[in-house]
C-alpha cells in the first residue's frame, strides 16, 4: 500500500503505480506503466508504447524520434540501418545504398553511374564521359588523347609507338611502311607518293625542304644529311652516293668522285682522282703526276717546289741528297760534297781540308795547324796546351801526372824523386834542398806551411802530422818528436813532454810532469799538490770536488768516508757520525745521525736515535731524574706495558716476565710477590693454585733439602720458587718456598686448624688438589 504521494497513475491505463513500477517517457514526459510503455533500442529510454514504431531491416524496437524514412523504398529504418546519400543527402537505407568504386562514397541509386567496360559503380563526380561512344567509364579504363585532350575509352585510343603517348582513333594513323600506329605529332607525308610515314621511316631533305619516304629519299656518304634522289649523283670509283656540294669532278679524266677517292694537289690545288696522284718524297704531300720529277739518286718522285738541281753536274735531285756547303754556300748532291768529321757539316770538294793523321775531311772552323810540326790536324788529333794555349798535335803533346791536364814541352817538368812529367801548378820546391817534388813526394808542413820532400820532414808521434825540423820539439822522457799542439811544459821543472808522460791539473788546468802531480783517491782525476787534501779518516788525497768537511770537529773526509745526518744533512766523519743500536737490529739498512738528533742511554752508554729512547713511567710518577734508557735495558710492565727502568723493575715468579712495583703483589697462599695478573679468583698465584703429587723434574728435586718430603706432598714451582704442601690431620699444614736459585728455603709458614676452618685454603673447591 502506498499514499498518494507516492503513488502516480499511468496516463494512458489510469491505475496507480508506486514509484518503482512506474517511469517517465523521454519524449512526452506523461507517467506511464511499464505495460504501456516500450524501450527504446536506440537511446535506451522509455516511451509512449502507441509512438513506438519497428525498423523494417533489423525487427527492433524505437522512439518514433529515431526513425526514418528510406526515400527509394519507403521502409522505416533506424540509424544504424540507413545511410545519407553523398550527392543528394537523401536518406536511403543499407539495403538500396552502395559505394563509389573511386571514392568509395555511399551513393544512392538515382545517383549511380556503372562503367561501360567493367560495370563498377561509380558517383557522378568520378565518372568519365568517352568521347566516342559517349558512355561513362572509371579512371581505369579511360585514358586522355595528348593531341586534342579529350577523354576516351580504352577502346577508342591507341599508343603512339613513337613517344609512347595516348591518342584518339581521330588523332593517330599507321605507318605505310611498318604498320605501326603513330600519334599525329610523328606522322607524316611524302609529297612524292602522299603515304603517311613515321618519323623513322620519313625524313626531311635539305636540298628540296620537304618531306619524302626513305624510297624518295638519299643521304650522302660524305655530310650523311638527306636529299632528293634528284640530288644525290654516285662516285664513280666506290659508287658512293654524293650530293652537290661533296662531289668533285678530276680534272684529269673528269670522272665523279668523293672526298676519300680524289686529292687536291699541292703544287696547283686543282681536284683529282686517285688514279693521277703521286706522294712526294721530300714534303710528304699529294702531287699530280704530272708536277713530279724523279731523284737521280733515289729515282723517288719530287714536287717541281721541292726539286734541287747539282751546282756540279746539274742534275735533280730530291733534298735528301744535296747539302748546301758552308763556306761558299753552293749547292751540291752527295756525289760531288763532303762533310766536315768534327761538325759533321756539309764543304764541297774546293773548300774542304784534309787531316795530315786521319784523313778526314774537315771544315774551316775545325781544321788546326800544330804549333810544333805545322801539320794539318782535326780536332781528335790536336790538343790545346793549358799552359800556353796553342793547338799541338799528339806526338808533341804530354798530360800531367797529377791533374792530367795536357801541356806542350815547354810548360812541364819533371819530378826529382819519380821523374813524372807535372804542370807549374803541381810542382813544387822543397824548402830546404831546393828539389822539384810532385803532389806525391811533397809534403806540407803543418807548423810554417813550407813545402819540404819526404826526405826533410818528420811526424808528431802524438798526432801523426807533419812538421819540418824548426816547428818539433823532442819529450824530456821517452825523446819522441812532439809538435807544439802536442808537448807540455811541467810548470814546476819546466821539462818539455809529451802526453803520455804529462798531466794536467783538473783544478788550475797547469801541467805536470810525473814528479809533481798526484791522482785523486776517489774520482782518479789528475791534480797538482795544492789542489789535494789528505782524508782524515784515511790518509788518502783527495780532490776539492771529493773532499767534505765534518761539520763537528771540521777535519777533511773523502767522499766514501763521509756521512750525512738524515735528520739534519749536516756532514759527519766515521768518528761523530752515530748510528742507533735499535735501528741496527730492526733494518738492513742504519741511517747515520749526528750528536744533537741522538740520546745516550743512560744504562749501556750509547747513543740512539729520538725513537728508541724512553724515560722510565715510574720515575716519572716520583719526579724522579728524567733520564732517557734505550729499548735493550728497558723493561715493560706485563700489566699496564709501561717503560720501566731496572731500579724500577721486579721478575713475576710465576710467568718471568717484568712489573712495575704497583702490580706486584702477595700471594695469600706462599705469600711470595707476583704480578696482579698472575692471581686467581681467590687470590692465590697460579703456581699455588696447581700443587699436585706429580713427580717433579729431576733437576728440581734435586734442590729440596732432605728435610723436604717431595715425593708424598703435593707440589709445584714456577721460574723463581718451588712451593711444597706439607699436609697433617691434626696438626697444623705448612706450606714451604724455596729458592731455585739459592736452593734454600726462603718461607716456611705453618697454617692452623682454625685457619684451615676459617677458609684460607677453601681454593681447592676451584682446582684438582684436595685436602688443602
Amino acid at each position: 500500500m502506498f499514499c498518494s504521494t507516492h503513488s502516480f497513475s499511468c496516463t494512458h491505463c489510469e491505475e496507480r503505480f508506486c514509484e518503482a513500477d512506474s517511469i517517465n517517457c523521454v519524449t512526452c514526459g506523461d507517467t506511464r506503466c511499464y505495460q504501456d510503455a516500450v524501450a527504446c533500442d536506440g537511446c535506451g529510454g522509455y516511451h509512449c508504447a502507441e509512438t513506438a514504431e519497428t525498423c523494417d531491416i533489423c525487427s527492433g524496437v524505437f522512439a518514433d524520434t529515431h526513425i526514418e524514412t528510406c526515400t527509394t523504398c519507403r521502409d522505416d529504418v533506424c540509424q544504424d540501418d540507413r545511410v545519407r546519400c553523398s550527392e543528394c543527402g537523401e536518406i536511403t537505407c543499407s539495403r538500396d545504398i552502395t559505394s563509389c568504386a573511386e571514392c568509395n562514397e555511399p551513393i544512392c541509386p538515382d545517383h549511380t553511374f556503372a562503367c561501360s567496360v567493367c560495370d563498377d559503380v561509380l558517383c557522378a563526380s568520378d565518372r568519365q564521359i568517352c568521347n566516342e561512344h559517349h558512355t561513362p567509364v572509371c579512371s581505369q579504363h579511360s585514358d586522355t588523347c595528348t593531341q586534342c585532350h579529350e577523354v576516351y575509352c580504352t577502346d577508342a585510343t591507341e599508343q603512339c609507338t613513337e613517344c609512347g603517348e595516348i591518342a584518339c582513333l581521330h588523332d593517330s594513323g599507321l605507318c605505310d611502311h611498318d604498320g605501326l600506329t603513330v600519334c599525329e605529332s610523328h606522322l607524316t607525308e611524302c609529297v612524292v607518293c602522299d603515304g603517311g610515314v613515321c618519323t623513322e621511316h620519313g625524313t626531311e631533305v635539305i636540298d628540296t625542304n620537304d618531306h619524302r619516304c626513305l624510297s624518295h629519299s638519299a643521304q650522302c656518304a660524305d655530310c650523311n644529311q638527306p636529299h632528293s634522289l634528284q640530288g644525290i649523283l654516285e662516285c664513280d670509283r666506290c659508287s658512293n652516293q654524293l650530293c652537290a656540294e661533296d662531289r668533285e669532278e678530276c680534272v684529269a679524266c673528269e670522272q665523279i668522285v668523293c672526298e676519300d677517292d680524289r686529292f687536291n694537289c699541292a703544287v696547283d690545288g686543282a681536284p683529282r682522282c686517285d688514279a693521277h696522284k703521286s706522294v712526294c718524297r721530300s714534303c710528304k704531300k699529294s702531287v699530280a703526276q704530272s708536277n713530279v720529277t724523279d731523284c737521280t739518286v733515289c729515282e723517288e718522285s719530287v714536287c717541281d717546289d721541292d726539286l734541287i738541281i747539282c751546282n756540279t753536274c746539274q742534275l735533280p735531285h730530291c733534298p735528301v741528297h744535296v747539302s748546301e756547303c758552308i763556306e761558299c754556300g753552293d749547292t751540291h748532291c752527295v756525289e760531288h760534297i763532303d762533310t766536315c768529321s768534327d761538325c759533321s757539316d756539309p764543304v764541297c770538294e774546293d773548300d774542304s781540308i784534309v787531316c795530315d793523321y786521319c784523313g778526314d775531311a774537315l771544315c774551316v772552323d775545325h781544321s788546326y795547324e800544330c804549333r810544333s810540326c805545322e801539320d794539318a790536324i782535326c780536332t781528335e788529333h790536336g790538343v790545346e796546351c793549358t799552359g800556353c794555349g796553342d793547338i799541338h798535335c799528339v806526338d808533341h803533346i804530354d798530360y800531367c801526372t797529377t791533374c792530367r791536364d795536357p801541356f806542350c814541352e815547354d810548360d812541364l817538368d819533371a819530378c826529382d824523386r819519380c821523374d813524372d812529367p807535372i804542370c807549374a801548378h803541381h810542382s813544387d820546391e822543397c824548402h830546404t834542398c831546393e828539389d822539384i817534388v810532385c803532389v806525391e813526394h811533397r809534403v806540407e808542413c803543418a807548423g810554417c806551411g813550407d813545402i819540404h820532400c819526404e826526405d826533410h820532414i818528420e811526424y808528431c808521434t802524438s798526432c801523426r802530422t807533419p812538421f819540418c825540423d824548426d816547428d818539433l820539439d823532442v819529450c824530456n822522457r821517452c825523446e819522441d818528436s812532439i809538435c807544439a799542439d802536442h808537448s807540455y811544459k811541467c810548470t814546476n821543472c819546466g821539462d818539455i813532454l809529451c802526453v803520455d808522460h804529462i798531466g794536467v791539473c783538473s783544478g788550475c788546468g797547469d801541467p805536470r810532469c810525473e814528479d809533481h802531480y798526484e791522482t785523486c783517491s776517489d774520482c782518479g782525476e789528475v791534480f797538482c799538490r795544492d789542489h789535494l787534501e789528505r782524508c782524515s779518516t784515511h790518509g788518502e788525497l783527495v780532490c776539492e770536488q771529493d773532499q767534505n768537511t765534518c761539520d763537528e770537529c771540521e777535519k777533511i773526509v773523502c767522499s766514501d768516508h763521509s756521512r750525512t745526518c738524515t735528520e739534519c744533512q749536516s756532514i759527519l766523519c766515521d768518528v761523530h757520525a752515530h748510528r742507533c743500536p735499535t735501528c741496527n737490529d730492526e733494518f738492513i739498512r742504519t741511517p747515520y745521525l749526528c750528536k744533537e738528533h741522538t740520546i745516550v742511554c743512560t744504562e749501556g752508554g750509547e747513543r740512539h736515535c729520538t725513537d728508541h729512547v724512553a724515560s722510565c713511567d715510574a720515575c716519572l710518577q716520583q719526579d724522579e731524574s728524567l733520564e732517557k734508557i734505550c729499548k735493550r735495558h728497558s723493561n715493560m710492565c706485563r700489566v699496564t706495558n709501561h717503560n720501566l727502568c731496572k731500579e724500577h723493575t721486579q721478575t713475576d715468579p710465576v710467568s718471568g716476565d717484568p712489573a712495575c712495583d704497583h702490580h706486584m703483589t702477595q700471594c695469600a697462599l706462599c705469600q711470595c710477590q707476583v704480578a696482579e695478573d698472575s692471581l686467581t679468583e681467590r687470590e692465590i698465584c697460579e703456581t699455588c693454585s696447581e700443587l699436585s703429587i706429580e713427580s717433579l723434574p729431576e733437576q728440581i728435586a734435586a734442590l729440596f733439602p732432605d728435610s723436604v718430603d717431595v715425593e708424598s706432598n703435593p707440589t709445584n714451582f714456577n721460574q723463581k720458587f718451588v712451593i711444597v704442601k706439607k699436609k697433617s690431620l691434626l696438626r697444623a699444614n705448612e706450606i714451604v718456598v724455596i729458592d731455585r736459585n739459592k736452593a734454600e728455603v726462603v718461607n716456611r709458614r705453618g697454617v692452623g686448624f682454625i685457619a684451615r676452618v676459617a677458609g684460607v685454603f677453601r681454593w681447592e673447591s676451584l682446582t684438582h688438589l684436595a685436602g688443602v
